[in-house]
C-alpha cells in the first residue's frame, strides 16, 4: 500500500477515534433535537409525536452509544 504521508500514520487510531466521536456526537445531537420539542420536530418530519419521541429515545440510546463504542461503523477502521 502506497501512503501519501507515512508521517501521519502514527495518529490513525486518535484520528479514528475523534471521527467516531464527532459521530455521535451528530446522533446524539440529532436525537435531543427530536426529543427537545418533539411536535415541531414532528411537524418538520411529516411524522406523528409518538413516532418522533420513540425516534429520539431510539437514536440517543443505540446509535450513539455503540457508535461512540465503535460497534455501528466498522467501516470507519480502514484496517
Amino acid at each position: 500500500m502506497s501512503v501519501t504521508f507515512p508521517a501521519l500514520l502514527q495518529f490513525s487510531d486518535v484520528g479514528l477515534l475523534l471521527l467516531r466521536l464527532m459521530v455521535a456526537v451528530v446522533f446524539l445531537d440529532s436525537g435531543w433535537n427530536h426529543l427537545k420539542n418533539p411536535a415541531e420536530r414532528a411537524k418538520s418530519i411529516g411524522a406523528s409525536t409518538g413516532f418522533t419521541v420513540f425516534l429520539g429515545a431510539a437514536d440517543d440510546e443505540s446509535r450513539d452509544s455503540a457508535d461512540g463504542r465503535g460497534e455501528i461503523r466498522p467501516a470507519l477502521s480502514f484496517r
